[in-house]
């Protein structure tokens, strides 16, 4: 989806560009012998597109511009270009079959400074964290380091994955967690903290093993597109399928291509196919739309607001909802307003729990999102009392004794005289 709020499609033998509802369809660049396999609208409103044996190209639609590079790795060869991305520091990554990984970083004079990886057959590429980019390969997936050009591969050994590591998209959630669409093996998550991996297929209940394209949202639900079996749902919170979609549930189409899931910006799915683009809500891949509310349970909480006295200053929160036969439903998150940023995925214990909190008035945000991507939030005020009782206390008890004392002895002085 670009700036502009078209969408952009790469044809077989062309680029365009349509309106949300399907109407206005417009061709910015059309090459007879091409056979295109990606497009990418870039921040600055200009898009980006290749292909198989097609190199890149680089297309202003404000002014008409085209620039083209047969080749970005200087092969005697087009480039076969299988995915374009651009990372949170705007700079334009370039992979493909026969090239290494380019990245394209734009210098003040508006040219390219070119850096190149170790890393081919590259099929999709993502963002993991502020400072690395997963780019999922024919041969398991990469993680490349902005800072320091360092690569790593990960799931490079085939026959451990139901003979293939084939990646076809990948998602990535939580900083850590790798998502990856394969071509025969069905979902797996790999966790780069944890070096550990967990695959869902067939006995998870997925509808098929050869995935295509992905997209994901509230950093949660996967919307997932498959060969030749339709469109399925995934919560990673859960870890479990949730429901999916075919043409006998009245999708257009079956069959997707990899790599080809994208999410609009109010929240609708585009799934690239055999018979062209599907369009579709959120709401369209669940069957049940339940609207819940968040509950929150702590010692001390009125009215939204908890205070803790300043000797404490630890707090604790159960979270359910109100939709008390479908708790294991719910994913939680939670963030602390104007002191992080990222939200934190509650585990499934339900419950957050801060200690050695400062004095001071905190906002914290929590978010649910059910089954259906239906979504409830709640605000919480903590309030952490900056007058420390127990010092007061012991003062006063420190005083009451010795005024006692005093008393006491001025007493005894009066009964000897």
């Amino acid at each position: 989806v670009g700036t502009d709020g078209r969408y952009w499609v790469a044809f077989n033998r062309a680029i365009g560009s349509f309106a949300p509802d399907g109407s206005d369809v417009k061709m910015v660049l059309e090459v007879d012998d091409a056979s295109f396999l990606t497009v990418r609208a870039s921040e600055d409103g200009t898009i980006w597109a290749g292909g198989y044996n097609t190199g890149t190209y680089h297309i202003d639609p404000a002014t008409g511009k085209k620039e083209f590079y047969p080749t970005l790795v200087d092969n005697s060869v087009l480039d076969c270009v299988y995915d374009i991305f651009e990372d949170n520091r705007g700079d334009i990554w370039v992979g493909g079959l026969n090239m290494q990984l380019t990245r394209l970083h734009k210098l003040a004079n508006k040219t390219y400074e070119k850096a190149h990886y170790p890393i081919t057959l590259v099929n999709t590429m993502t963002q993991l964290s502020d400072d690395k980019i997963v780019v999922g390969t024919t041969d398991g997936f990469h993680t490349v380091d902005l800072n320091t050009g360092e690569t790593k591969q990960y799931l490079d050994d085939e026959y451990r994955f139901e003979g293939t590591n084939y990646i076809c998209d990948a998602r990535t959630r939580l900083g850590h967690e790798v998502w990856l669409a394969t071509a025969g093996a069905g979902l797996l998550c790999y966790d780069v903290e944890l070096d550990s991996l967990a695959a869902f297929g067939l006995d998870e209940g997925l509808p098929s093993l050869e995935l295509r394209g992905m997209t994901m949202m509230h950093d949660s639900i996967l919307y997932i597109s498959t060969e030749n079996s339709g469109l399925f749902v995934f919560d990673c919170g859960l870890r479990r399928y949730e429901r999916c979609l075919k043409t006998s549930d009245d999708l257009p189409i079956d069959e997707f291509y990899q790599n080809s899931g994208t999410m609009t910006p109010d929240g609708g799915l585009l799934f690239g196919g055999d018979n062209g683009v599907v369009t579709l809500t959120t709401t369209d891949m669940h069957t049940d739309l339940r609207q819940f509310e968040i509950v929150v349970e702590a010692a001390n909480l009125h009215d939204d607001i908890v205070n803790v006295d300043l000797d404490t200053r630890s707090v604790d929160l159960m979270l359910t909802t109100n939709d008390i036969y479908h708790q294991k439903e719910y994913t939680f998150y939670y963030r602390m307003a104007g002191v992080e940023d990222q939200w934190t995925l509650v585990d499934n214990s339900r419950h957050i729990r801060f200690s050695h909190l400062p004095a001071g008035t905190y906002q914290l945000e929590i978010h649910a999102v059910g089954a259906a991507n239906q979504v409830s939030a709640r605000s919480i005020t903590i309030d952490v009392d900056a007058t420390n009782w127990s010092l007061i206390m012991m003062l006063v008890s420190i005083a009451l004794a010795i005024l006692s004392g005093v008393m006491l002895y001025l007493a005894y002085k009066k009964k000897t005289k």
